[in-house]
């Protein structure tokens, strides 16, 4: 709240909502570019579309949208909170004041918006899963799905569940589930191209 007060928004924001307006009124998510003025055939793989959709409905009163991210930034500090320990909680004050100037400049609303929810998310169920048994993990697969049609940063959950298989290969229902979200993550407009887009990026 002391560095993002402002209702400004991300330069972004309006390719979203037309794109959004595009996905919404064709049902055809687009292929290419369509903002590119010298290359308007470059290839392009979308994995943030359904945030895109969400931008369009909202259009009209993007304050919503405003909201809806302290929400999720408010949800996804209290995960942190909830995911490490009473007696390390000490750290967090000058280990998190490390990554705020990190997170700052990240604080738009943007697609990744959702990575951040949907990482906390992830974390917290498998630490819950390692304490006791919890229907919460059967969420895990949910979130994947969304999360690889919302941003880019989807590969983070599948890191996410193979370090805890490897790390604790006893939990069986852990090695379906993984099976599951790397099925689901199958289902986007792209397919298994997706998952070597992050590559070609970076």
């Amino acid at each position: 709240f002391i560095f993002r007060t402002d209702s400004s928004f991300d330069q972004d924001l309006g390719r979203h909502i037309k794109l959004g307006e595009i996905i919404t009124q064709t049902w055809q998510i687009p292929k290419t570019n369509l903002f590119s003025y010298t290359n308007p055939d470059f290839p392009f793989i979308n994995t943030h579309w359904l945030f895109e959709v969400i931008a369009y409905f909202f259009r009209e009163n993007l304050q919503i949208l405003l909201i809806l991210k302290v929400i999720i930034f408010l949800f996804s500090t209290w995960l942190v909170f909830k995911i490490v320990p009473q007696d390390k909680r000490v750290f967090l004050l000058p280990i998190g004041f490390i990554f705020l100037h990190v997170l700052r400049e990240r604080l738009e609303l943007r697609p990744e918006i959702f990575s951040f929810l949907f990482t906390a998310t992830t974390y917290y169920i498998l630490e819950k899963c390692l304490k006791s048994k919890t229907r919460l993990i059967y969420l895990l697969p949910i979130i994947q799905f969304l999360w690889i049609n919302t941003h880019i940063y989807f590969f983070v959950g599948l890191i996410l569940q193979t370090i805890f298989l490897i790390t604790n290969r006893k939990i069986k229902l852990l090695w379906l589930i993984f099976g599951v979200s790397i099925f689901v993550s199958l289902i986007n407009p792209n397919g298994i191209s997706v998952f070597l887009y992050p590559l070609s990026v970076t």
